[in-house]
């Protein structure tokens, strides 16, 4: 823990300290315009340096000493890199969103708890658009992806999205090879207002929702934060929260301490919870 603050007070003051910089030449470029890039261009410089020397050495001690130490307490972990996740292929392989012209994936974690295989990763895309002068940045997700092998035997595709997660249609709405699917609705009244479902053949769609599943996948949105998306194709479930959060990273702005350790257990709790609103779906 010592070492950790240590190094995040480093970070922390190169990072001030850097803002003060680029600050400075900022306000000084109005009355002395030489003065003034000097020092922001100086500032600039700087922060990059602190980031990739001090900033980054705290970043991967952190996620060494807390990030793997709860991970390998709760799960039978198979891997853990932290600098890299899902890559760009593969999520675009899924067509449940838009990729963007802004990819970043990190934090990977490939385990298994009692029995059932996982990965998962922080996942960030955006698209940015500039037309003149006018720049614009949409955010299409920011949070966990997680994926599990799939007990049941189902060939088709199938995605279960919450109705205010995206607003783009069926999937792959920006995808020419995409799956042809249809929207498929069910009895349940209040899980048709919240959620929608697209699925390659309609007669695995009924055979996966049962009333009992639907339960589940309601009772998982409500406990979490977050827009919830699940895809289901290749023998896999995919199970994405867009909770604007990557929730692996530390904080430069206070102390690391016990809460850090809990902050990390009770997001990858997650994974557990999301397990248990699967068992309904069991290999026949």
């Amino acid at each position: 823990m010592k070492e950790l603050n240590q190094l995040r007070k480093q970070a922390l003051l190169w990072n001030i300290f850097s803002f003060g910089l680029i600050a400075i030449g900022f306000i000084s470029f109005m009355g002395y315009p030489s003065l003034g890039m000097i020092l922001f261009i100086g500032g600039g410089i700087s922060l990059v340096i602190v980031n990739a020397t001090v900033g980054k050495t705290f970043n991967q001690t952190y996620k060494e000493m807390i990030c793997k130490g709860v991970l390998e307490q709760m799960f039978h972990v198979k891997a853990y890199t932290p600098e890299q996740g899902f890559s760009k292929d593969f999520v675009r392989s899924t067509y449940l969103i838009p990729i963007g012209n802004r990819y970043h994936s990190d934090d990977y974690i490939a385990g298994s708890y009692n029995g059932v295989d996982f990965e998962r990763s922080d996942v960030h895309m955006q698209n940015h658009q500039k037309t003149g002068k006018t720049s614009t940045t949409v955010t299409y997700f920011k949070g966990s992806w997680t994926v599990f092998t799939f007990p049941k035997k189902v060939s088709s595709y199938m995605m279960i999205r919450e109705k205010e997660f995206l607003s783009n249609g069926r999937p792959g709405g920006l995808f020419s090879d995409a799956p042809t699917t249809t929207k498929v609705t069910f009895e349940d009244i209040d899980f048709n207002d919240r959620f929608e479902v697209y699925a390659q053949d309609e007669h695995d769609a009924f055979y996966l929702c049962t009333p009992q599943f639907i339960e589940r996948i309601k009772k998982l949105e409500a406990s979490h934060d977050g827009r919830l998306t699940i895809g289901i194709m290749n023998q896999k479930v995919h199970v994405l929260f867009y909770d604007n959060t990557n929730a692996m990273e530390p904080s430069l702005f206070k102390n690391v301490s016990e809460e850090d350790f809990i902050h990390v257990e009770n997001e990858m709790n997650q994974i557990i919870e999301i397990m248990d609103a699967l068992d309904l779906i069991r290999k026949e």
